[in-house]
């Protein structure tokens, strides 16, 4: 029989975990949200089972958990975004968000990140934030 844990208890962990790295309490709440939801959608393999070698990648600096994306390049419909070396769930929704902006504005809207972590789920990332707005 398979064994089933309650998803709502396994964000929280994961939420404290990530305030113990340093995270803010809005950035833990964006990865935990993000690996669960991942995991809820049948795409385990960049779910909640990453976090070692996120672990792993913020040990040895890969992760540079107090860096901020930011906007180095822009135009009214297109936005380069250097993550600085983030977590990429973060440098991911920065930039879509920045995305679905021009997008309003311009009809569409392009952006590329650079430095960034693994994003973990480019596959999910748009479906996410469509049911956050």
């Amino acid at each position: 029989m398979v064994e089933r844990y309650d998803s709502d208890k396994i964000k929280e962990l994961v939420f404290h975990i990530y305030q113990g790295y340093g995270f803010t309490d809005d950035q833990a709440h964006k990865v935990a949200e993000t690996l669960i939801y991942t995991d809820l959608h049948g795409i385990q393999s960049h779910g909640v089972q990453r976090m070692f070698m996120y672990d792993h990648f913020i040990q040895n600096g890969k992760i540079r958990v107090k860096s901020r994306p930011e906007i180095v390049k822009e135009t009214p419909v297109s936005a380069v975004v250097d993550a600085n070396f983030g977590l990429g769930q973060l440098n991911g929704i920065y930039s879509m968000e920045i995305a679905i902006e021009k997008a309003k504005k311009s009809g569409i809207g392009i952006v590329t990140t650079r430095h960034s972590a693994t994003m973990a789920l480019p596959v999910t990332t748009p479906t996410w934030l469509l049911n956050k707005a």
